[in-house]
């Protein structure tokens, strides 16, 4: 194993040997993998590690990846917390993929082998998808809660809206459901100990974690009419004034649920990206499918006046589909709202 490699390559690997060194990874925005192994519970050697490092190292340069490998043996009592907190098993190898700086997902095996023969290279081939381009269309986008890896709940949203911005909603998903998961867990005891103003601050980061989680894997291409994290968002009567709270998070992604379910064709980030549709209208200024399509895209990237403006267009023309946005934009705006007033009453 390399003690660490040339600072200016594409590739770099690091042994761990202290908890500062463990913490130092989650400092940095920088994209990795951290191999968690025990001794000699696990089933490798030095010979295996060694042999591991060649293949990643290949396996990045055929991907064109820039990441740092991080071996870290963590049988020493002194990671037992961190251990813990990543449910690392011993005879199981655990590997996390860092994403800028923060644990994005894991994988486990019994092997090396078993790693390098799929997984590896998939995620090597996402990381570098991730740093060499942006996503077609783009999403715009502090409750107390337990340590995890040092990074907090706020942090943790934070870093999945950042990953919505830069059209990467698949690890921005895996980052909004941690939080819920971390808030989930904090619920035995808010319900005991917090007064009713934490309580409802509490209530409100649930509610917008459970939306951004939604609306991640809407702009995947999952399906609107069916997703659990909206269903149960939609359902518990604690979060409706959030369901309701013009230009909140939570009823900005039910409308983007309304909005991709009635779409006459199925929405997509590399399909739907505004100058792509633009240019369909372009050409045929009467395709009202896209035009329906650049309204999601506007609201989705907050262009919420042009959005109103496309879903106009298309209620003068009669197509159905403009009446709806009309209806759900106004709602989300909220009444008082300038473009509201601008706009009149709509029809019943």
């Amino acid at each position: 194993m390399s003690s660490a490699s040339a600072p200016s390559s594409s590739f770099a690997a690091k042994t761990i040997t202290s908890v500062d060194e463990f913490k130092a990874i989650f400092q940095a925005p920088v994209d990795g993998l951290l191999l968690c192994y025990e001794t000699p519970t696990d089933a490798v050697n030095a010979v295996d590690l060694s042999a591991f490092e060649s293949s990643v190292r290949q396996i990045a340069t055929r991907e064109n990846a820039k990441l740092h490998l991080y071996f870290w043996n963590c049988t020493s009592a002194q990671f037992g917390s961190a251990k813990r907190q990543l449910e690392k098993k011993a005879g199981e190898l655990l590997v996390l993929i860092v994403y800028k700086g923060e644990v994005a997902d894991a994988l486990r095996a019994r092997r090396l082998d078993d790693l390098l023969a799929e997984d590896l290279p998939r995620v090597c081939k996402r990381l570098a998808s991730f740093q060499q381009t942006r996503g077609a269309a783009a999403v715009v986008a502090t409750a107390a809660a337990p340590r995890m890896l040092q990074v907090d709940v706020a942090k943790l949203v934070g870093m999945g809206k950042k990953l919505m911005t830069e059209g990467q909603p698949l690890y921005a998903e895996k980052f909004f459901q941690k939080a819920v998961d971390a808030l989930d867990a904090l619920r035995p005891q808010v319900e005991l100990t917090n007064t009713a103003a934490e309580a409802a601050d509490y209530e409100g980061s649930v509610a917008t974690c459970l939306a951004w989680v939604g609306l991640a894997q809407l702009v995947q291409g999952g399906s609107a009419q069916h997703n659990a994290s909206l269903a149960r968002l939609a359902a518990a009567p604690q979060w409706e004034p959030y369901r309701r709270e013009p230009l909140g998070d939570v009823s900005r992604v039910l409308t983007a649920q309304v909005l991709l379910a009635a779409a006459p064709r199925p929405w997509s980030s590399d399909t739907c990206s505004e100058a792509k549709l633009s240019a369909a209208l372009q050409q045929e200024p009467g395709d009202h499918a896209a035009r329906s399509l650049l309204v999601v895209t506007l609201f989705l990237r907050g262009d919420l006046e042009r959005a109103l403006t496309e879903a106009v267009k298309l209620n003068a023309l009669h197509v159905p589909y403009g009446l709806v946005a009309l209806r759900k934009l106004s709602a989300f705006l909220g009444e008082s709202h300038v473009l509201v007033q601008r706009l009149g009453p709509l029809a019943p």
